[in-house]
């Protein structure tokens, strides 16, 4: 005779967290140890002899986060955690060859596209050759490149850009002038720092996940486009 697996999920949320020490279920709830915020996915066998033994405890967190990846990002560029919602904004909306949402036209030159992504309010900059995101640098205080990375101010915080593997956009924040001693950049197909004197204005380098603003990399050529007009009143 085959044991028969059955998968009882439960969902209750309690004050407490007691420990899930049992081996035997004997079908009643009250017998079930819930953790707060947890769901238990029980695993148990019917046995020959008609016991009922537990053969697996899974807990799964059904905690729900107070705000999304996005959300978080947006906040921690200095934004509002959600960007105003239209419906259909007018122009030249660009996407990759997946149909992934890349962001509004913004310019065009010989090999590069400028979009702006609305999820993040930034400018990406695509080589339309190769698909790669503009590349730029790190800017630190140490001698080192470690500490707090900076951008520096001007059009180029509103960005994003590539450095070494991770993306990054300025904070939207009041420039703080600096004096800088070293850089991070791509030198030679490889990730280096040098030391480096500079005085300017900067803000703190936001790193950025591609998927959080829903983007693969690199872009998937070819690019697609896609045109909005407003409505007709």
């Amino acid at each position: 005779m085959k044991s028969l697996l059955l998968i009882i999920t439960l969902s209750i949320c309690l004050l407490t967290t007691p420990s899930l020490a049992w081996e035997k279920f004997d079908g009643q709830l009250t017998d079930i140890a819930i953790t707060e915020r947890q769901r238990d996915v029980i695993e148990y066998e019917v046995s020959p002899n008609g016991t009922w033994e537990v053969t697996q405890i899974t807990q799964v967190d059904d905690t729900e986060p107070s705000t999304s990846a996005l959300e978080d990002l947006r906040i921690e560029m200095g934004l509002e955690a959600t960007a105003e919602y239209v419906e259909s904004i007018p122009g030249i909306h660009v996407y990759d060859s997946f149909d992934d949402y890349v962001g509004l036209l913004v310019s065009t030159s010989v090999y590069t596209i400028v979009a702006f992504n609305p999820s993040i309010e930034s400018m990406i900059k695509i080589d339309a050759r190769t698909g790669a995101i503009s590349s730029g640098k790190l800017c630190f205080e140490s001698y080192d490149c470690t500490g707090k990375p900076l951008i520096q101010a001007g059009a180029i915080q509103y960005q994003v850009i590539k450095v070494c593997d991770t993306l990054y956009t300025g904070k939207r924040t009041v420039p703080q002038f600096r004096t800088i001693n070293s850089t991070m950049t791509i030198n030679n197909n490889s990730c280096s720092c040098e030391e480096t004197q500079l005085e300017n204005y900067f803000v703190k380098a936001i790193p950025v996940s591609a998927r959080t603003i829903g983007l693969f990399l690199p872009i998937g050529l070819p690019l697609n486009f896609q045109a909005y007009s407003m409505p007709t009143p």
